[in-house]
């Protein structure tokens, strides 16, 4: 098991399925039915019920997510630690703007990004 498996299956709860999972993850839907299913036969249970409209945490599911949840949030501090120890900045950001506002929006983010690769930026844009 590793974090990329947990990182799936916590993607697939989250958004009820394994297409919106695929595209949150920006992979193609195959690859997460495949990680979950290896997964599944290395913990000898199936972690998802699937009908062909939906899908649903078998109670394995339910008591493997919030595990997976805590795993990754302390992967990620072990992470921020070690970036942290050597001076590096890390981390998400989200900017929201209006549509049409800011048009030039692209080139601070892309000095931002090149300052610091380690800072994920999303942009939300709305009317």
């Amino acid at each position: 098991m590793d974090l990329r498996q947990m990182e799936v299956v916590v993607a697939v709860a989250e958004e009820g399925g394994f297409t919106a999972a695929a595209q949150r993850l920006h992979v193609v839907q195959s690859a997460v039915s495949s990680t979950v299913r290896a997964l599944e036969r290395e913990l000898g249970t199936p972690l998802f019920d699937r009908t062909t409209h939906r899908v649903s945490l078998t109670p394995a599911g339910e008591a493997f997510v919030p595990a997976a949840r805590a795993t990754l949030r302390a992967a990620e501090q072990a992470r921020s630690a070690v970036d942290a120890a050597r001076g590096q900045l890390r981390g998400r950001v989200t900017v929201g703007t209006m549509q049409g506002v800011w048009a030039d929006l692209h080139r601070p983010l892309a000095a931002l990004r090149a300052e610091h690769p380690g800072v994920a930026v999303r942009l939300r844009q709305g009317p």
